[in-house]
């Protein structure tokens, strides 16, 4: 089977990114993969187009694609849904070639970051159209898939995670982390991004008035005001991926006030690495918890969830390790045999 992966996004530090390098990785044990992408090069056993492309004016990291080339696969997985998913469509008006997207996006994770909320409706338009131009819809959750439907989604959609890989979950080492950041003591963990829609501040104001230590591990538009705001914080941005999995392994909590998500990563990457989750209680946290975390609706509960489970060690052993086997099923080997099934009855 030939699996071409389009996204526009493969060497930036972003989740995206590094599901698509992982999901390559994973699946060119049992396909031919290639990604069609804008920069990069393979990490493993598969191959990588780069399109033509310059820089986007207002951040160098990232890139304006071309779609342009010939795509030559029995199956399309579209990631993004501007400058690659044109070339996504082209090649199936061509060719044939079934096409499968992910619903990694919410408009608001894009204009609330630029503080152009009104234009919300316009960007669900955007998105709605590139998803029901697909043959088929990944939601990485059943809350993800019923706000989609809601917002116009028609085509069919399977519920399938973005995945983890847990071999370096099994590979972090708290003691390493501890060591090269100077962490002494036990830790509440923010990796939100830090954005409105986050309420990261929920999570520094409450760890503040009850004098728990927090590390934020995550970059934004709201970090400078954020930084001056909670001086008690320590804000390490974003680090290397193999720091990232020892900081979760470090970690006493997660605890994330994030009012949308698609699938909550995070909270995912936090279960496998056996540290108790405190989330707000939207439906996407709520599914994949399944009562393995302390969920909140308002501040007043985060601050009093935040408290009990940093005082109770015993609720924490409990929780986590019915966390770390309701998360399994989110392991990147079996995402990719899901992905494979779905590819072939395209096909």
């Amino acid at each position: 089977m030939r699996i071409a992966l389009l996204t526009d996004t493969f060497i930036q530090n972003n989740g995206l990114a590094e599901h698509v390098r992982m999901l390559a990785k994973q699946l060119s044990k049992k396909a031919q993969v290639t990604v069609y992408t804008g920069r990069g090069s393979p990490l493993g056993d598969y191959d990588v187009v780069n399109l033509l492309h310059f820089p986007f004016p207002f951040d160098s990291n990232y890139d304006i694609i071309f779609p342009m080339g010939k795509v030559e696969a029995d199956v399309i997985h579209a990631h993004s849904p501007l400058c690659t998913s044109r070339l996504a469509f082209k090649t199936r008006k061509k060719q044939g070639t079934p096409v499968v997207t992910t619903t990694h996006t919410l408009p608001q994770h894009f204009f609330n970051c630029v503080h152009m909320n009104f234009l919300e409706p316009l960007g669900w338009k955007v998105i709605i159209n590139f998803h029901n131009k697909s043959d088929h819809v990944i939601c990485q959750t059943k809350a993800t898939e019923k706000i989609f439907r809601e917002h116009g989604l028609k085509k069919p959609a399977s519920v399938i995670s973005v995945g983890m890989d847990f071999e370096k979950f099994k590979k972090a080492k708290a003691s390493r982390f501890r060591k090269k950041y100077g962490v002494k003591d036990g830790f509440v963990l923010s990796a939100s991004r830090l954005s409105p829609e986050k309420r990261v501040d929920w999570v520094l104001k409450a760890c503040e008035e009850l004098s728990i230590p927090v590390i934020v591990l995550s970059d934004g538009p709201l970090r400078k005001k954020l930084e001056q705001e909670y001086k008690h914080a320590l804000f390490l941005g974003r680090i290397p991926s193999q720091d990232k999995y020892d900081a979760f392994a470090a970690a006493t909590i997660l605890a994330t006030a994030s009012m949308a998500e698609t699938e909550g990563i995070i909270v995912n990457e936090a279960m496998a690495s056996k540290t108790l989750v405190v989330a707000s209680s939207i439906p996407v946290h709520v599914e994949n918890l399944k009562g393995t975390g302390l969920i909140f609706s308002s501040y007043a509960e985060l601050k009093d969830q935040l408290k009990k489970a940093w005082e109770d060690s015993e609720l924490r052993k409990k929780k986590t390790k019915q966390a770390l086997e309701v998360v399994k099923d989110k392991d990147i080997k079996v995402v990719a045999e899901k992905l494979l099934n779905l590819y072939a009855s395209l096909i």
